[in-house]
């Protein structure tokens, strides 16, 4: 598992969007009829603004403030950002619309690193009543050498979840090994992502 990698993509969309705290909207991602529910827990933040319901009860929660809440499982982890847009509304402006855009956006992620290859399983965009909603499904294998240089290949799905109007965005990730039945249900998890009924 890429733990570094969740968290240096995450890095690179929170110095692209310039987040701080907030709560307003809902996080929208399209299921698959085939994706069955979330049958974990629903944990709140400590502030009690947003909330996620988790895959199933092999998590372990490792933050729940300052805005970001992180879960951990031998399955995949998850990660979950919500914040206020800067100035620029920046995530609202620069969230991907196509998967020629999104592609875009890895290839920038991943320049300078290893020799990868990048298959956009599932993407969808969206709008409605001046809100944007994006998710992904992306399969990333990448190509390095150990240390007797010998070729190493290693596979694994990165899922992303994220809304903004424009004043507060909310982003979910998970990252897992390129397994199917996983991958859904970790996309299933992300889609609950949002503000709690006491915060809306």
């Amino acid at each position: 598992m890429k733990i570094m990698n969740i968290l240096n993509v995450l890095n690179i969309f929170k110095i692209l969007f310039a987040a701080a705290l907030a709560a307003f909207c809902v996080c929208g991602c399209e299921k698959s009829e085939d994706v069955s529910e979330p049958k974990g827990a629903e944990i709140v933040s400590d502030d009690g603004s947003v909330s996620i319901v988790l895959p199933d009860e092999g998590y372990t929660v490792g933050q729940l403030d300052n805005g970001v809440m992180s879960f951990f499982s031998d399955k995949g982890d998850i990660f979950t950002s919500h914040g206020e847009e800067d100035s620029n509304g920046r995530m609202y402006d620069a969230m991907p619309r196509t998967r020629e855009e999104l592609e875009e956006f890895y290839e920038k992620s991943y320049a300078g690193e290893a020799e990868y290859d990048m298959e956009i399983k599932d993407f969808s965009y969206s709008e409605k009543n001046g809100v944007k909603y994006m998710s992904d499904i992306v399969y990333i294998t990448e190509y390095t050498e150990d240390e007797n240089g010998e070729k190493v290949t290693e596979k694994y799905a990165i899922i992303e979840n994220t809304s903004s109007d424009g004043k507060t965005y909310y982003y979910a990730e998970a990252e897992t090994e390129q397994n199917e039945e996983t991958v859904n249900k970790l996309a299933a998890s992300l889609a609950t992502y949002g503000p709690t009924d006491d915060s809306k």
